[in-house]
């Protein structure tokens, strides 16, 4: 309850602008209650990027001998994940900079294993691509895909929202085939 009571108040408001007292009003405790599960806000926040990450991990657990099917399975689980849970993944993308620096640490560790997976699946499907090359590209997708979470409402309203933006992140990222490889 109150991971759900911040998650929906740093949504609305910002990470800064809420108080422990009003994410427990919002969950149905006292402020200080909150204190007995967690030791402050930036230990809140920490947990619902934690819960982010796990989840998004969970979503994309895809496995293919097949490179390009684990790609699109990897868009896939990711621009679901950001669907289902825009609020969660709002949050994770405009707070990330309120973080506090012992959580941040151990989000980015985090986050690179997840970038690695994706820069080893481009890697199977671009061989002949730098890993630099690769890595920006999987840049690219990933802001693409994480930015459904900052659309309006009414933007993702459409059905095959998801289709559509697997298509368009997986055409781009076919786009390598064209770009001429860098002589090493």
């Amino acid at each position: 309850m109150i991971l759900t009571a911040a998650k929906e108040l740093f949504y609305e408001r910002s990470f800064a602008a809420v108080g422990v007292d009003e994410i427990g009003q919002r969950a149905g405790v006292t402020g200080p209650a909150i204190y007995r599960h967690f030791k402050g806000k930036d230990e809140i926040l920490a947990t619902l990027f934690d819960d982010a990450i796990d989840r998004l991990t969970e979503a994309t657990a895809v496995q293919s001998d097949d490179p390009f099917e684990e790609l699109d399975g990897l868009a896939r689980g990711h621009v679901l994940f950001v669907l289902e849970e825009r609020k969660l993944a709002g949050v994770k993308i405009r707070e990330e900079r309120s973080l506090a620096e012992q959580f941040q640490r151990r989000l980015h560790r985090r986050e690179r294993r997840y970038i690695e997976r994706w820069t080893d699946c481009m890697a199977r499907c671009y061989p002949e691509h730098d890993p630099a090359e690769l890595t920006s590209a999987v840049y690219v997708a990933l802001g693409a895909l994480n930015s459904v979470a900052t659309w309006s409402a009414e933007a993702v309203k459409e059905p095959r929202t998801a289709e559509i933006v697997v298509a368009v992140v997986l055409r781009g990222l076919h786009a390598l085939e064209a770009v001429p490889v860098q002589e090493r």
